[in-house]
């Protein structure tokens, strides 16, 4: 059964309706932990490249991160530390505190202050 409701379809990339189909086809749309997470780093990374380009900055300067957090971002960021660090250009990641841009992602805040 399709639903026309367009605001149900929103929450998707793409939605593709094939009659041809027999038989019902079931999405799990259920957003998983691992997903979560993978939108956090996603969300965290726009936003330091954000700042890299306010500070006019290129893709090939090399920056340096402080961050800071609550202990349960502290672990969120330290488990992804190289993920992130690879995909802003960071030598190094340090926590502290700092004067540096405030990013609200999911129930995390951090405080992010990139160095050259």
């Amino acid at each position: 059964m399709k639903n026309e409701d367009p605001t149900y379809w929103g929450a998707f990339k793409e939605v593709i309706f094939n009659d041809s189909i027999e038989g019902e086809v079931w999405l799990d749309a259920d957003i998983t932990e691992e997903l979560q997470e993978e939108g956090n780093i996603r969300e965290i990374v726009r936003a330091i490249q954000d700042m890299r380009k306010t500070d006019g900055l290129t893709p090939n300067d090399i920056i340096t991160l402080s961050i800071e957090t609550n202990e349960i971002g502290k672990i969120f960021i330290e488990k992804f530390s190289d993920d992130i660090k690879k995909s802003v250009q960071a030598s190094q990641l340090s926590f502290g505190q700092n004067d540096g841009e405030q990013v609200d992602i999911s129930n995390l805040i951090f405080k992010i202050k990139i160095g050259k």
